[in-house]
């Protein structure tokens, strides 16, 4: 008991650990902060990538072209032709006078045509349409705008072609009238809603469903009498409202343009996470509207015009600020000038990335305003909001960011590899004619060109390399965030019409994930209508009140140092009139994999040495680790893989992640050449944090005490098992409860007529993509000399306490031979070699329960993938677990014992492949293991097979 009482009180240390270095990865500044912080410069950089590594946004493989029936439409084009992307359903729509084409870039022939009777002018896409309305056959919904009308068409599935080829459009008998209005931009929430703008500068919405009609009668003053409106149009059961009015309407032509109406709408974008819409005109005003804590609702909040604001700006902070803008950039265009300065884009900034600022707007010359739509005595009011609904109630600046001065390394100032860049307009060198701009994530792209020139793609995404040079021995560098951003450029073949990223939702999960999260808040949202409802929530979610909905906006702001080993690389999709390039942000690990690559032969030490001066040897050494265990890398050496293989669907099951020899023999050999430090010598204080919260990431230290600190083999490989189980380790829960109808069952006192089980919140792809990287990392713990070593070690210190020396002396007496020859030598050493010995100890006895950590989370993964594969539900005390308590407490362990029995009930009971599942893949959650707790003394002496049986029996 006492042996198994220490083994639990270990594990908990090394979950202390893996907690410490997830908060640290937590801790990364918001972009806010970063904004904010004037005490170092924020500079635009060319290198190192410029000559030692590769850009960090680099174009991958040759133009995806375009479907021949589309190019050879495009050539017979009469009046009008408009292309855009379609990401999630990874598709692209062409429109060629009447005719519509939506083609698949990822699976090439799936294909569909639609003609209409007038010219199209718009597309947008429903990804998950409001239910009671299509189908189950329908998928998505296309939102077609023509000159006279907007159309819906249904997305259904094909039964004469197989699942993956389905492709058809259908016709419905939902329309309303444009009025006169060209549609220039249509936008959709994912709860179904639709929103469309045009040369009018109104704002529409598109009511189809019956609940969305009926929300609008009950935020309407007028109510049923929308329909007597003009600007109300209806048929066959859906009609349009407008939210915004001009009174030019209510005026006879030749005076109406007497009357001071919006601007043409030529942008608009959606807050998913936030629930706000944004609407931009062509004269810079940008319009905020407020669809409710829900999605569910509208409301104007306010309208700015954003070229007055910047140069209210400039004017208030150019004494205070660094780099602020000259207040001459941002007067009004003068009739005829060549270069008038137009706001071009808006993009939202999503909670993961910052809790102030929501928006960014792009101007034709790259200047980016970053703004804001909450108070300031919001911003500044901490975590008291926690599951408050934050909502709206103004537009302001926030910062304004210059483009870089050159854009070309050609153009650059000669100082520029060791200072930068300092922020600012520089005509001819700069940004000038940007016409599409995209922004997500830390990284800014906007393409640049004019009508008669060659397009290009200017991209800007955030350096993670330190700003300030850190001493090799130091330990946690408290220093204040600041925006450090890498610049490069490229030609795209064609003109830019759209860029979209790849998967939009790779921070939140698969595109399946997002929309089976928004199913399960649809159903909670049903569940209150009716308890026999069905529903689904998750334990975190009944314990503090606070909705799924909102749980996005408080999740924590996350660096790409630490993201880059559970989430695919980034890839961004340009849509021009020759076809598709794609491009892709490079991380550090990429650019690691390459150095390696191309040093086949040379010393591994020199190459690696930039690495460590730019990033720290603690995040080096994570990234070697994730190297020898074959984490997905792209080093970018070759152009073999095309973009069309990128783009495409990856078949079933999981590639193998085993690492090439050469680079497992070279990252192996690289960590433990450069982790040998810091000194014994050297005191290494517990982490602090900077005034805002923040840390520095690439410095790292996993402290167990105030006297010492563990090498940086120990904190790099704490930090990996980390970073790999974050998707898991930061769930509060596995389960989600879900609420199901009973078929054929009438309600009542004995029978509800509903049943409750539990799901698992993980993906079955996401569970084994993590448990392959594990598999590998447990295979380097045994086979890497210094960790297999040190775990031996460990296992020992463990298993004889008194190895360890550290008794007292009352307990002296009556010492085993061994034990007394320890506290003689313990006793010989000075203070020195005490401290060194006593952290080598610690060391030894932390990577043994670190490896330990391992195996048990690859045992709990896979008896959740089991319980996946039988259709099992998880039974409660599971389901209420975290998957952290789950491999290091005593409840996990009885709960990893009642799920064996539920998998064994029922028509499992004899099943002898799943048995011998159980033995192999989940051994410590086997009877075998589990009976000398509930002292089945019967079942102890039966062979693990028949043990599983009775115990399930008996249960």
């Amino acid at each position: 008991m006492e042996s198994v009482e220490r083994t639990f009180k270990g594990l908990s240390d090394a979950k202390t650990r893996v907690d410490q270095a997830t908060q640290e990865d937590a801790s990364f500044p918001d972009l806010a902060d970063q904004l904010n912080a004037q005490s170092e410069p924020q500079n635009y950089f060319f290198e190192p990538y410029a000559s030692q590594w590769t850009p960090q946004v680099a174009k991958k493989g040759s133009v995806i072209p375009l479907p021949g029936v589309v190019a050879a439409a495009l050539d017979d084009a009469k009046t009008l032709s408009l292309s855009g992307l379609l990401p999630e359903i990874r598709s692209a729509w062409t429109s060629v006078d009447n005719r519509l084409f939506l083609w698949s870039y990822a699976q090439r022939g799936r294909f569909a045509a639609k003609e209409f009777d007038q010219a199209i002018v718009a597309v947008g896409l429903v990804a998950r349409p409001a239910t009671g309305v299509f189908t189950s056959k329908v998928r998505h919904v296309l939102v077609v705008a023509t000159t006279v009308e907007v159309v819906l068409l249904a997305v259904v599935a094909d039964d004469n072609q197989p699942e993956s080829m389905s492709f058809k459009l259908q016709s419905t008998k939902l329309s309303v009238s444009t009025d006169k209005c060209v549609v220039r931009k249509v936008v959709t929430t994912r709860s179904g809603r639709i929103f469309f703008g045009g040369s009018d500068g109104v704002l529409y919405e598109f009511l189809y469903a019956p609940e969305q009609k009926a929300a609008a009668d009950r935020n309407s003053l007028l109510g049923s009498a929308l329909t007597n409106v003009p600007g109300v149009g209806a048929s066959e059961g859906c009609r349009k409202v407008a939210h915004t009015s001009s009174y030019a309407q209510y005026l006879p032509r030749f005076l109406a343009g007497l009357a001071s109406a919006p601007g043409k709408v030529v942008d608009m974008c959606v807050d998913h996470s936030r629930h706000i819409l944004y609407v931009l005109h062509d004269d810079a005003q940008v319009s905020v509207f407020d669809l409710g804590a829900n999605g569910d609702e509208i409301k104007a909040v306010c309208a700015v015009n954003l070229l007055a604001d910047g140069a209210k700006y400039a004017r208030e902070n150019r004494r205070t600020r660094v780099s602020c803008p000259d207040e001459r950039l941002f007067q009004p265009a003068v009739a005829g000038s060549p270069n008038p300065l137009k706001v071009v884009a808006l993009s939202t900034v999503s909670p993961d990335e910052s809790k102030v600022v929501t928006l960014v707007a792009v101007t034709s010359n790259g200047i980016r305003f970053y703004l804001t739509v909450f108070s300031r005595r919001y911003t500044y009011s901490g975590a008291g909001n926690y599951g408050r609904a934050k909502r709206p109630s103004r537009l302001e600046i926030l910062h304004i960011r210059l483009p870089p001065p050159a854009i070309s390394l050609r153009d650059a100032p000669p100082y520029h590899s060791k200072e930068g860049m300092q922020p600012g307009y520089a005509p001819g060198k700069s940004p000038s004619a940007v016409h599409v701009a995209f922004h997500r994530k830390g990284v800014f792209l906007c393409i640049e060109g004019r009508r008669d020139q060659q397009d290009q793609l200017v991209g800007i995404a955030h350096d993670p390399i330190s700003t300030t040079a850190l001493p090799v021995h130091t330990g946690l560098a408290a220093r204040k965030p600041t925006i450090r951003e890498a610049v490069s450029l490229d030609t795209c073949i064609g003109k830019v019409v759209d860029i979209q990223e790849l998967d939009p939702h790779s921070s939140e999960g698969s595109e399946s994930s997002w929309m089976a999260h928004a199913e399960a808040i649809a159903a909670v949202n049903a569940s209150t209508k009716g308890a026999n409802s069905g529903s689904k929530r998750s334990f975190d979610e009944m314990n503090t009140g606070i909705p799924a909905g909102s749980a996005s906006e408080n999740a924590p702001v996350v660096g790409e140092m630490a993201l880059m080993y559970s989430q695919p690389s980034r890839h961004f999709l340009c849509l021009t009139n020759a076809g598709i390039q794609v491009f892709k942000k490079i991380r550090p690990l990429d650019q690691l994999h390459r150095v390696l690559l191309l040093s086949r032969g040379h010393d591994h030490k020199a190459v690696l040495t930039p690495f460590v001066r730019c990033f720290g040897e603690i995040q080096v050494v994570c990234m070697l680790i994730a190297l020898a265990c074959g984490v997905p890398t792209d080093p970018l050496v070759s152009e073999t893989s095309t973009a069309a293989s990128l783009i495409t669907p990856r078949p079933g099951g999981l590639a193998s992640m085993k690492s090439d020899d050469y680079i497992y023999t070279a990252a192996v050999q690289s960590i433990f050449e450069i982790a040998q430090g810091p000194p014994d010598n050297v005191a290494v204080e517990p982490a602090t944090s900077t005034s805002n919260g923040t840390s520095s990431a690439s410095s790292t230290r996993i402290v167990l005490t105030t006297e010492f600190g563990m090498s940086y083999q120990h904190d790099g490989l704490v930090a990996f098992a980390c970073r790999v189980l974050r998707p898991l380790w930061t769930s509060k829960t596995l389960g989600r409860r879900v609420v199901s109808r009973v078929s054929n069952s009438k309600p009542s006192a004995k029978s509800p007529g509903y049943v409750t089980s539990f799901e698992n919140v993980h993906s079955p792809e996401k569970l084994d993509e993590i448990r392959e990287i594990l598999f590998q990392l447990r295979q380097l713990m045994e086979s890497a000399g210094p960790f297999a070593v040190s775990i031996s070690g460990g296992a020992a210190l463990e298993n004889n306490p008194s190895l360890d020396g550290v008794l007292s002396e009352s307990t002296e007496v009556g010492l085993s031979r061994v034990s007394e020859l320890v506290m003689r030598h313990q006793k010989s050493l000075n203070e020195d070699q005490l401290k060194r010995e006593t952290r080598f100890k610690a060391e030894q006895r932390s990577l043994y329960y670190l490896y330990q950590l391992v195996l048990r989370s690859i045992e709990a993964i896979s008896l959740l993938r089991i319980a996946q594969e039988y259709k099992v539900s998880l039974e409660e005390p599971l389901a209420r677990l975290s998957f952290s308590d789950l491999v290091t407490t005593t409840d996990g362990a009885l709960a990893a014992k009642t799920m064996t029995k539920a998998l064994m009930r029922g028509r499992n009971e004899n099943n002898q492949f799943l048995i011998k599942q159980l033995r192999e893949q989940c051994p410590r959650s086997s009877p075998c293991r589990i009976c000398g707790t509930i002292r089945d003394t019967e079942a102890c002496r039966m062979p693990s097979s028949a043990a599983l049986l009775l115990l399930a029996k008996t249960s």
